[in-house]
């Protein structure tokens, strides 16, 4: 796990352009940009072309802050980044990360009280596992210079650019790698001098840590069914139904649209009963959405289920081949927004997280095998942009060594 490159830029009112850094070898970029909270918030763009996703927005005094992040970057030795938008007065911090997933755990923003005020706590976020990175950053709303900038903790700062009358708001951003902190929430909060309202928000991204046994970028050429894909580690794939394949489209896994549900389990064998299994959903336009993650697959008779289906998310056994809803959460997902399913296997214990958030919960013991990881799916109105499963502590079953796991504090 490393930061590869970081940058900030500030502009004119209308935009701003980072100068180019070298993002080669990067698995997920982190894009902050304060702006102006009263105009039309400007979406990031880069001289890479990629598709930037959203994560939560707090606006405070003035100043509105919102992370964006790709699920599947394209990096180069020359990258640069913007923020455009008219009259948003834009300010963008960027941080590239080597070993950082597009799974986002959780998500919470922050807000000074006032507009006078030389500090803020960045939100509270609690690991789920050990060895995180917390990345963090924050806007500042009136044009005074922060200097003496500090994040408490033991973190880094990267640098501060202070609000420019008539031009840009400020932004300022910094680090820290973890050992241990799994279950332990954290806080960090920055000090400056000099009176400023501020923003900040938090979320966390998940790497290739030691954990994982399965992770699955589906990186592989348009039309590819998943059986003949093999992905980063554990993830050589065994249809277990005989109906039309899940194909890779645009670097995602998609359903077929007829012939469902399909069932997959990856090659990755768990070390335990005790595992977590993760996927990026993504919702494209249409209502014909059933997508799920597996666990403890015995067989297309036997295993739990996360699933995405009928405007609800549901924790569901398959025991016998009879289907039992354990669990469920009405939400209204949108098109084109990423959502991070964690289903979490713990001996009688199955939870079902999005984005962090708790949505079901369950309590059954039919299943206590380790089983397989895997999907199951029918429609083509979801797509998985990524897969990974690990185990509850230690390595994983199927490979070497593996990196760590991002956790991200950004606004």
């Amino acid at each position: 796990m490393a930061l590869l490159a970081h940058t900030a830029a500030q502009g004119t009112l209308d935009g701003a352009t980072t100068s180019a850094v070298d993002t080669t070898g990067a698995t997920n970029i982190l894009v902050h940009v304060a702006s102006f909270g009263s105009a039309t918030e400007p979406t990031p763009t880069d001289s890479g072309g990629n598709v930037w996703r959203q994560l939560g927005v707090v606006t405070a005094h003035g100043v509105r802050v919102r992370t964006w992040y790709c699920l599947h970057p394209v990096t180069s030795a020359t990258h640069t980044f913007s923020a455009n938008q008219t009259g948003s007065y834009p300010a963008v911090a960027v941080q590239a990360h080597d070993g950082a997933t597009p799974f986002c755990d959780a998500n919470t923003i922050s807000s000074t009280g006032g507009t006078s005020d030389t500090s803020l706590a960045a939100g509270t976020v609690t690991p789920l596992s050990d060895d995180d990175l917390v990345v963090c950053a924050w806007g500042f709303a009136a044009a005074t210079v922060p200097t003496g900038f500090s994040i408490d903790n033991g973190f880094t700062a990267l640098g501060v650019l202070p609000n420019v009358s008539g031009q840009s708001f400020g932004i300022a951003h910094g680090y820290k790698y973890l050992s241990g902190g799994e279950g332990v929430a954290l806080t960090p909060e920055a000090s400056w001098t000099g009176a400023t309202g501020a923003a900040s928000s938090c979320a966390a991204f998940v790497t290739d840590n030691a954990r994982a046994f399965v992770r699955d970028t589906f990186t592989d050429t348009d039309a590819t069914a998943l059986q003949s894909h093999t992905g980063e580690e554990g993830a050589t794939w065994t249809e277990r139904t005989a109906s039309n394949d899940v194909t890779i489209s645009g670097n995602a896994a998609v359903a077929p649209a007829t012939g469902g549900p399909v069932v997959y389990t990856a090659s990755g064998t768990p070390s335990s009963a005790e595992y977590d299994v993760l996927g990026v959903v993504v919702p494209t336009a249409g209502s014909n959405r059933d997508l799920a993650l597996l666990g403890r697959y015995a067989d297309l008779d036997n295993f739990y289920m996360a699933q995405r289906e009928s405007g609800s998310w549901r924790l569901i056994k398959n025991v016998a081949g009879s289907l039992t809803e354990l669990s469920a959460a009405a939400e209204t997902v949108s098109a084109g927004i990423a959502y991070s399913v964690r289903l979490r296997l713990r001996d009688g214990a199955q939870t079902l997280y999005v984005n962090g958030a708790v949505k079901a919960v369950g309590s059954d013991t039919d299943l206590t095998a380790a089983g397989l990881a895997g999907v199951r799916g029918s429609g083509i109105d979801l797509t998985l942009d990524y897969f990974q499963a690990e185990n509850v502590a230690g390595g994983g079953g199927s490979g070497g060594p593996r990196r760590r796991r991002i956790l991200l504090c950004g606004g």
